[in-house]
């Protein structure tokens, strides 16, 4: 099996007994084929890839969720060491978003470190994923297990939801 660091896979094609990637390196214009068996597309939750095989062209749309994802420490969890779940109205102020709460190591992190809690809300389009976690953090039901917790990192994605044939 080859690894290609610095490579960007640009499109695949399925062909007869396999498969067929078009590659380009980060310090260069061209493009190079690769037939192999089997690929791994790796390129993300929304991939490129994926999309243009003939398995994505069966599949329909269905919706675009927004995510707002925060690193938190200090987080008073009654539970810790759980992956939570907060559904319902009264989280956000809109009243559309699903909100998970898991604990996570740091690739930094020593034998021994407490996990940190990734806290994450997903939204549907129209409604910011971004000003729902901040409420629910400062002002939901649940807030006082957040009153001590420091943001030490930030993320977001947008992600597109097809059916499955």
């Amino acid at each position: 099996m080859d690894v290609l660091t610095e490579t960007a896979g640009i499109r695949a094609e399925n062909v007869d007994g396999g498969v067929k990637v078009f590659l380009r390196g980060t310090s260069s214009r061209s493009f190079k084929e690769v037939k192999c068996k089997v690929a791994v597309a790796a390129d993300g939750v929304n991939s490129q890839i994926v999309k243009g095989l003939e398995m994505a062209k069966q599949r329909k749309f269905f919706t675009t969720f927004h995510v707002a994802s925060y690193f938190l420490e200090g987080v008073e969890n009654p539970y810790p060491n759980s992956w939570i779940t907060f559904v319902g109205k009264g989280h956000t102020p809109q009243g559309k978003a699903q909100i998970y709460m898991l604990p996570k190591h740091l690739p930094t992190a020593k034998p021994g470190d407490e996990p940190i809690v990734d806290i994450m809300c997903g939204t549907p389009i129209g409604v910011t994923a971004k000003a729902g976690l901040d409420h629910f953090l400062r002002k939901g039901k649940f807030a006082h297990w957040f009153r001590n917790a420091k943001v030490i990192h930030t993320a977001s994605a947008v992600l597109n939801f097809y059916t499955c044939n």
